[in-house]
């Protein structure tokens, strides 16, 4: 089924420069007619930006990048407003309601898909990866750009790069050549085929690991009781933290004791010291009579020695030695105490060397060790085995479903509906190439369905490349599925067509080649040619002056509330979820020293 898709209306909103400017249209024939600079593209570009595409240089010189843009929209007979201001996106059903607001590119892309019934899943090109194509890859064959749409490649889209190999799956979808339930089951397909290597993947990388582990590990041929053999761990476990405390405690007061010692020993030292000199003062008195004058040597004062000086020295002396003989004991018993600990963390470090030899001990010419070990090899075969079951049971699933999608392509294949697809392409691509008057030399006889354009040259090529995208039209409009959207072309006169030409290729557009609503833009009208019947003409006039002050009241009127309501939705759901980082998010507009057209 096509549903059509008809855009009613354009706003477009510059805050920065205080303009506006609002368009309607025809929902058949639409030419916008005007000279360069005067914003014809400009207006094309924002109809399909709207919508989360992504065309080539739409904010390029001084135009404001930071615009507000709303179109209305019909989809068959559901009418809804798309709103975009930067990353941000919108859509309101026709009471105004806000239907889906988010600054992701992704999630964008699968509310589009609901949206327009285009649920066309591509795949990344990180392997496995699969998400909802979006806009610019279903609007690609409607859309012929000034910029990027007339050469060799398709690049209208600056975001055509995201996914990989995706010409073949848009274009076999949109012309019918494959239909849409083969094209579902032939991404089903692909993700099982994924999932089913993973986990071949996966499994094999388990049973290398496991026998990597099982050849370091001995066999397990000692018979035990394991119930035994668990008391005496316990056992051996009880008496190795019992020895480890004893230790702890034997070093803790070892250390206490050895600094206690050298506290002594500090002690012992200074009371020698004082010993000595009181004993040196002793013998230099002695040579001096009571009474009689002394210089003293420290301070050079005279004093007068005495019988009580004498006396008290002698005490001092005397003192003092008996401190340094109780010293001289403190220290030899504290010595001993050391030794003693010394003895104690010695016989406590041999107990744990007699521990740990038990463990080494012998049984049935294995150590406990060794045992502790095997008996390890069942645990880890058990889960092993679990392991291995499990995805062996979901590798023969995914083989299954893969068989069964395979199945489904092949009865979805239709050799002779391909056919007939093939030649019905081959047959209105010549037609076209006839009315648009193309050397038949520059059309290949054999054209692939998801080629940009014949090999054509010189004023040919551009005629080529719109011949393509009329037959790729008209092949979707019979054979095809999905939405039809209006047919936009921007600017048909390239690489120098002649009046003449130029003509043909206004009347194939605007004629009955196509179907459903068509807007092209020209900078000149041919002489002599007319528009068809109900055609709408809107003329553009004034150069850079797409935006008009006298328009920017009513578009803040007719955008505040949408544009607020947007914002606001986008805000509380980001304090909820994390900002898409999946490298799908539109990239920033290119801005550049080019004229406006």
């Amino acid at each position: 089924m096509n549903r059509p898709v008809v855009f009613n209306a354009l706003w477009i909103l510059s805050e920065k420069d205080a303009s506006a400017r609002y368009l309607t249209f025809n929902a058949g024939k639409n030419l916008l007619a005007g000279g360069n600079d005067t914003g014809k593209s400009r207006v094309l570009k924002h109809l399909v930006w709207a919508l989360g595409c992504e065309p080539a240089r739409r904010a390029t010189g001084d135009f404001d990048s930071n615009v507000v843009a709303s179109v209305d929209v019909s989809i068959g007979n559901r009418a809804l407003t798309f709103v975009r201001q930067n990353r941000r996106r919108a859509a309101f059903d026709d009471l105004g309601l806000l239907l889906f607001a988010t600054e992701s590119a992704s999630a964008w892309a699968q509310f589009f898909a609901e949206t327009f019934d285009f649920p066309l899943k591509l795949q990344r090109h990180e392997e496995g990866k699969f998400d909802f194509a979006g806009p610019s890859y279903a609007l690609l064959p409607f859309y012929v750009d000034q910029d990027n749409g007339w050469g060799t490649k398709w690049a209208t889209f600056t975001d055509l790069t995201q996914f990989a190999n995706w010409q073949t799956s848009v274009f076999n979808s949109f012309t019918g050549l494959k239909p849409a339930a083969y094209v579902r089951s032939q991404l089903q397909r692909d993700e099982a085929a994924h999932r089913l290597k993973i986990a071949k993947a996966e499994s094999k990388l388990q049973d290398s690991s496991y026998q990597r582990v099982v050849a370091m590990l001995p066999s397990e041929t000692t018979a035990i009781d394991e119930t035994q053999f668990a008391h005496e761990l316990r056992a051996l476990s009880e008496q190795a933290q019992t020895l480890r405390e004893e230790q702890d405690k034997v070093r803790t007061g070892l250390v206490a004791l050895a600094q206690e010692r050298q506290q002594r020993i500090g002690e012992l030292n200074l009371a020698l010291a004082s010993e000595r000199e009181l004993v040196e003062d002793q013998a230099f008195l002695a040579g001096y009579k009571d009474d009689a004058p002394l210089v003293c040597p420290t301070c050079s004062h005279v004093h007068t020695t005495t019988f009580y000086a004498r006396q008290a020295l002698a005490q001092d002396t005397q003192d003092i030695h008996e401190v340094v003989i109780r010293l001289q004991a403190d220290s030899e018993k504290l010595r001993a105490k050391e030794l003693a600990m010394q003895s104690d963390l010695d016989s406590v470090a041999a107990r744990l060397r007699t521990l740990n030899d038990s463990l080494n001990v012998n049984r049935e010419g294995r150590s406990v060790a060794d045992v502790v070990v095997a008996k390890s090899l069942s645990t880890l075969k058990q889960a092993y085995d679990q392991t291995r079951h499990d995805l062996a049971a979901e590798i023969d699933t995914l083989a299954a479903r893969k068989q069964e999608l395979n199945d489904e392509l092949a009865a979805l294949t239709d050799k002779g509906r391909e056919k007939r697809i093939k030649e019905f392409f081959s047959e209105k691509l010549v037609s076209i190439a006839d009315q648009l008057d193309i050397n038949k030399a520059e059309i290949s006889s054999k054209v692939k369905l998801s080629s940009r354009s014949p090999s054509a040259s010189g004023s040919n090529a551009p005629r080529a490349v719109l011949a393509m995208h009329l037959t790729l039209l008209s092949s979707h409009h019979e054979f095809g599925e999905g939405p039809t959207f209006p047919l936009i072309v921007d600017t048909p006169q390239q690489s120098g067509q002649d009046p003449k030409s130029l003509g043909r290729m206004l009347s194939a557009i605007l004629g009955d080649t196509t179907n459903g609503q068509t807007m092209v833009a020209t900078e000149s009208i041919p002489e002599g040619w007319q528009p068809p019947p109900g055609c709408k003409v809107l003329n553009f006039e004034d150069k850079r002056r797409l935006l008009q002050e006298d328009q920017f009241r009513d578009g803040v009127h007719a955008l505040s509330y949408m544009v607020t309501t947007m914002r606001e939705a986008i805000l509380t759901a980001g304090s909820r979820n994390e900002e898409d980082t999946e490298g799908t998010v539109a990239p920033p507009d290119e801005i550049d020293e080019e004229d406006e057209d």
